[in-house]
């Protein structure tokens, strides 16, 4: 038993810790559209956007998913998802501020 939770603490400490930096869900009738910006335990950030289906017995499956990474800030800024609605909305907000001065 011991030996058991060990390993399942050393399974939990290697995975990968994040911190979401931004996230925006917007629902629109059966479909749903997820961004979000995290922040890896390595320095490096992950951009992820989802296109959902929204069943009517509220069931939610992931249509299509694109994922960025980004090494910096300075890349970040300057990503492929900056194209879209979400990723003008993130390019736009307070995360901003005092950033890449």
């Amino acid at each position: 038993m011991i030996i058991a939770l060990k390993s399942l603490l050393k399974t939990i400490n290697g995975c990968k810790r994040m911190k979401t930096l931004f996230e925006d869900i917007v629902l629109k009738n059966t479909k749903q559209f997820i961004f979000r910006v995290q922040e890896l335990n390595d320095g490096s950030y992950e951009v992820i956007q989802q296109a959902c289906r929204v069943f009517p017995d509220k069931r939610v499956v992931v249509q299509s998913e694109k994922k960025w990474h980004y090494a910096d800030l300075t890349a970040l800024r300057e990503g492929e998802y900056a194209k879209s609605r979400q990723g003008r909305l993130f390019l736009d907000d307070q995360f901003w501020i005092g950033k890449l001065a």
